[in-house]
């Protein structure tokens, strides 16, 4: 069990973005797509452990070897236009990050 006193200081932010928060999201994300496609209606969910919902991963060195380089990878595949074994729910992904960062990005400079 993890003492309290750690769980108290951990901060999301610090760690937003490494690959076991990029892999959480993209499993979260495809169950979600999966369970709502298999539904007629919406259904109810709620996050008990979300935090602020968004963060600066350029902040923090975690996104290093996380989203950052999942975003390097699929860029190189663009530009060579190949399809280097990639799928659906991952590139659903980093194109739902990055169309957050742009708005981010342009309320930024409003």
């Amino acid at each position: 069990m993890i003492p309290r006193e750690t769980l108290a200081r951990y901060r999301h932010s610090k760690y937003a973005g490494n690959h076991g928060d990029v892999l959480k999201h993209i499993v979260f994300i495809h169950v979600l797509q999966e369970v709502m496609a298999c539904q007629q209606g919406g259904i109810e969910l709620y996050d008990t452990h979300a935090g602020g919902g968004a963060y600066n991963i350029l902040e923090n060195n975690e996104s290093v070897n996380g989203i950052i380089k999942l975003m390097k990878v699929l860029l190189l595949k663009n530009k060579k236009n190949t399809r280097i074994g990639t799928i659906e729910p991952v590139e659903k992904y980093i194109n739902f990050v990055k169309s957050i960062n742009n708005n981010n990005n342009n309320n930024n400079n409003n």
